[in-house]
């Protein structure tokens, strides 16, 4: 049985610890979406300034986690197969 999403919403960094580890808030949650928000601190950044990639698959993969729990049977487990990740190289050439 599907969780609704209130309670979802309300209980989820106590399920997923790494969710108040970093501060991840949820914007929207619903049936067929999910938002959640990664507060931007120097921490989650990387040498240039950006967003660090592992902090955006973790948002991702807490949103998905989300999404499970929201939608699923509650005897579905969410387990990562694989990730893939494109670099695109700016170089800064004169």
């Amino acid at each position: 049985m599907a969780l609704d999403p209130t309670l979802v919403r309300a209980q989820y960094a106590a399920m997923v610890p790494m969710v108040s580890t970093l501060g991840i808030e949820f914007e929207a949650l619903d049936e067929q979406h999910c938002t959640m928000l990664l507060p931007d601190e120097a921490a989650y950044r990387n040498h240039v300034g950006g967003p660090h990639a592992g902090a955006m698959w973790t948002l991702a993969e807490s949103a998905s986690g989300a999404l499970v729990f929201s939608t699923g049977t509650g005897e579905d487990r969410l387990v990562t197969g694989s990730i893939t990740v494109t670099w695109t190289l700016k170089l800064n050439r004169r």
